[in-house]
């Protein structure tokens, strides 16, 4: 109770600088089924923050809340819940609390001497029931949209509208009940229910180009389909691409959930295109979606994709895929790669499959200066040495920036980043693969599917107790073992060599082998010229240089 009181204390001495929630990042989701609402936030890294909720029966405003309360014989009769919790690394903080009765809410967030207050609405399980019950057993559409328009605020749907920018409630309801079928909505679902209703949001946003970006309310469609999130998690990761992404999906007349997600996969290659980070990225999403493009199959040539990405934009999607076929005929090439990657490696052959071809054509001259390869990064002036290699790596889209202008050569990478970056390098990435075999990666980390891929192909092994080390930097050595694997996946014949260095008793019985033949095959050498740093950790650069002198050798 102290701690309650010590709280609502700071909300009245500190109510003059409350801000809204939703500049504070608070997201509310509203759990009927076991009546409790979720809350996500930011704060800082590692900070304490505070949360309480109170009632709020009269819909009264945030000071007259405070007035009550502070005039109230039994203050914490309004106390619904208070609770604390730490905010992690990376800000993101989550708790869950139970509410057991219906009727109106302010929560409050103290954090950083600062103070959001956010005012929600919720009804219980037997409530939800009871008003989900109702508007089923409407007899016609008539009664169902006059019904449900009735109980939006109750079912927590309202809330549902852009921030105000989407007023045609009756047009959204209509759409509800044109896609929700026989089944209505879900008694036990609520989830269910509120991803029906916010797809058919998104649908009258776009249709009106009300809305500069939808995709918050499409999350249902793309983290429910691999492929879709994969492009999702790698592609369509700034807000900019989600506005482009947005604007490719207007004026369609989008009417069916069918259509949603035809238009949605038809803007994400729109968006790959615009935005493709190496061409080779767009040849990946042609095979990915060739369905939705009407394609039975896919060029192989390098100059097609080359040619897309240099053109940049296309107004539709029909735009692009006239430009894609002309192209197509003017090389000769009727399309010849089906599988995903783009390409079409043989089982542990030593040879490479076409998707390198441009390595070992007009872009492997790496004896050109770095005043005349194509490069828009402008952070790599201290090591020319790995110049040659980013570029090149680049342009085939196995590496890319932290933004369109860094690379951050220098940076370390995780040891996920670096398996990644070598799966993708060696066309493995669109390989199938069994369970998660790692205790420390989850189905949903964006890396899971490249970890078990190298495991299954004998390229990774972890770090032992059933461990990858997911968030470690990899070290030299280790990178070198890694590498060493991939190569003899891929067939490759190497042998040992004697190197000498003064700190050869540094390294692991486990990597001796592997650095021994990449130093014989000229792939690795030392960070100096007495000594190899096996325990230290690898830069960006460094990854980007010894994946490229690795498929040097495999040409």
């Amino acid at each position: 109770m102290k701690k309650i009181i010590i709280f609502i204390s700071a909300i009245l001495l500190m109510s003059c600088i409350c801000v809204s929630a939703e500049e504070n990042s608070v997201r509310i989701t509203k759990i009927y089924s076991s009546n409790e609402i979720e809350v996500r936030g930011t704060a800082a890294a590692n900070e304490a923050v505070t949360v309480q909720i109170l009632k709020d029966d009269k819909n009264l405003s945030n000071s007259e809340i405070l007035s009550d309360f502070s005039n109230c014989d039994n203050p914490e009769e309004m106390i619904v819940y208070t609770g604390d919790c730490v905010a992690d690394e990376n800000g993101g903080y989550a708790f869950r609390a139970g509410i057991a009765e219906s009727g109106n809410f302010v929560l409050y967030i103290f954090n950083q001497s600062e103070i959001s207050d956010y005012d929600f609405s919720f009804i219980n399980s037997e409530d939800y029931l009871v008003d989900v019950e109702y508007v089923n057993l409407s007899s016609d559409k008539d009664e169902f949209m006059e019904r449900l328009g009735e109980k939006l605020d109750a079912l927590g749907l309202s809330q549902f509208d852009f921030d105000g920018a989407v007023t045609d409630k009756a047009a959204v309801i209509g759409l509800v009940y044109d896609n929700m079928g026989e089944s209505r909505f879900d008694k036990n679902d609520s989830e269910k229910n509120n991803a029906l209703y916010k797809k058919c949001v998104a649908m009258i946003a776009v249709n009106s180009s009300t809305v500069s970006n939808v995709t918050e309310y499409l999350s249902d469609i793309y983290l429910n389909d691999t492929v879709l999130k994969k492009y999702w998690e790698s592609h369509i990761d700034t807000e900019e691409k989600e506005i482009y992404l947005t604007k490719k999906m207007q004026g369609k007349n989008i009417t069916t959930m069918e259509k949603l997600e035809k238009t949605l996969k038809e803007a994400i290659v729109l968006t790959v295109v615009k935005y493709p980070n190496g061409y080779k990225n767009i040849q990946n999403v042609f095979n990915d979606f060739k369905d939705v493009l009407g394609l039975s199959s896919v060029s192989s040539q390098a100059s097609v994709y080359k040619t897309l990405a240099d053109a940049s934009e296309f107004s539709d999607i029909d735009a692009l895929l006239k430009k894609y076929k002309s192209l197509v005929e003017s090389t000769g090439s009727s399309g010849s790669s089906s599988g995903g990657g783009g390409g079409s490696s043989s089982s542990g052959g030593q040879s490479m499959n076409n998707s390198y071809s441009y390595l070992a054509g007009e872009a492997a001259s790496v004896t050109e200066t770095a005043g005349e390869l194509k490069l828009k990064f402008v952070d790599l002036e201290n090591v020319m040495w790995a110049y040659p290699a980013i570029s090149v790596l680049y342009e085939e889209g196995i590496v890319s920036g932290v933004s369109e202008t860094e690379f951050l050569p220098e940076y370390n990478v995780t040891r996920e980043e670096f398996v990644k970056l070598l799966i993708t390098a060696m066309d493995c990435d669109q390989a199938a693969y069994g369970a998660n075999k790692f205790s420390d990666v989850s189905e949903n980390d964006w890396f899971c599917r490249y970890v078990n891929i190298a495991n299954d192909l004998q390229i990774v092994k972890g770090v032992g107790d059933g461990k990858f080390g997911a968030g470690s930097y990899i070290t030299r050595q280790d990178m070198s073992v890694m590498l060493v694997n991939a190569l003899k996946y891929k067939g490759v014949k190497m042998t040992q060599s004697d190197f000498m260095f003064d700190d050869a008793d540094m390294i692991e019985e486990y990597a001796k082998e592997a650095i021994s033949c990449l130093y014989e095959m000229g792939i690795v050498n030392g960070v100096s010229e007495t000594e190899f740093g096996p325990k230290e950790l690898a830069s960006r650069a460094q990854a980007a240089k010894i994946i490229y002198e690795a498929l040097d050798k495999l040409r």
